[in-house]
């Protein structure tokens, strides 16, 4: 047994002895070492020419030539516009309109002016069907506008413009849609204005206006009038200015199912200011309102 033994072993040590003999590193036959310098020749570059700071060549650069400055432009040819004085010109306007249910619309607008007074005038008007029951609607009117000036170089009242506007306007309608569509409304309102401004210069101003508005409604009988005036003086003397400015305006109802009323209302204002300084304005004053027996009154001051 020991015989058969000690051989196997000894064959297993020198397998194993050959198999770790096989894994070792192989080195190469030889091995080459050493250093090699390898330098790239350097490449000359253009350099500017150095200009010292104090040198006469800085101060004065090189003379350009007449040739090299020479620009040439196109020609252009000159032409004189005859604009048309502005006492020639005239606008108009005219437009009209129709459709389906829309029967006749249209509008006219006209202003010119001569010398120092100037007027426009301006007509429009709108009909529309029934489209459905108690829907249709019309109404029409008519506008009028002047202004007259006098020049600030004038004899007399130099600086003063006249102002005179008015409108009219009828509406015809029913209220479609309402609880009481049968209602048949018809309104005719109106409105006037005159107004005189004096502005001769900045030491002296003055201006009053007077204007009415009226509006009366068919089916219930009710009228209002509201008349209403508003002027102002201003004066400049030296450093010191002053300004008293109002209005007023007086409401008339009168109806047959409702209360007749006439109620009013006031204001004024009247301001003094000073300048003391060149950089300081000190403003003061009083401003009292009116209105059924109520008044209202404060003073106020105030400063920039």
């Amino acid at each position: 047994m020991k015989k058969i033994i000690i051989p196997f072993l000894f064959c297993t040590s020198f397998l194993m002895a050959q198999e770790n003999q096989g894994q070792g590193i192989e080195l190469p036959d030889f091995v080459i070492t050493g250093k090699e310098n390898v330098s790239v020749p350097k490449m000359d570059k253009s350099k500017p020419d150095l200009i010292p700071l104090l040198s006469k060549d800085f101060f004065t650069p090189t003379n350009i030539s007449d040739e090299q400055t020479d620009i040439k432009l196109p020609e252009l040819e000159n032409k004189i516009m005859n604009i048309p004085s502005y006492r020639q010109k005239t606008n108009a306007l005219l437009r009209l309109n129709a459709g389906l249910h829309t029967w006749p619309s249209g509008e006219f607008y006209y202003n010119d002016w001569k010398d120092n007074f100037s007027y426009s005038a301006n007509i429009f008007g709108l009909n529309e069907l029934e489209y459905v029951k108690k829907a249709g609607l019309s109404h029409a009117g008519l506008g009028l506008g002047s202004k007259y000036f006098i020049r600030n170089d004038a004899d007399f009242l130099p600086g003063l413009e006249i102002d005179l506007n008015g409108k009219y306007l009828y509406e015809s309608f029913n209220f479609y849609g309402s609880q009481n569509p049968n209602i048949d409304r018809k309104t005719n309102n109106g409105y006037a204005e005159l107004g005189f401004n004096f502005v001769t210069d900045h030491y002296r101003k003055f201006g009053i206006t007077f204007h009415d508005k009226y509006y009366n409604q068919k089916d219930d009988a009710i009228s209002e009038n509201i008349f209403g005036t508003q002027a102002y003086v201003a004066l400049k003397i030296m450093d010191f200015d002053f300004k008293i400015e109002g209005s007023f305006k007086n409401q008339t109802i009168t109806s047959d199912l409702y209360t007749k009323g006439n109620n009013y209302y006031f204001n004024t204002k009247a301001t003094l200011g000073v300048k003391p300084f060149s950089f300081m304005n000190i403003k003061g004053g009083i401003y009292l309102a009116e209105s059924e027996g109520n008044t209202f009154f404060a003073p106020h001051a105030y400063g920039s």
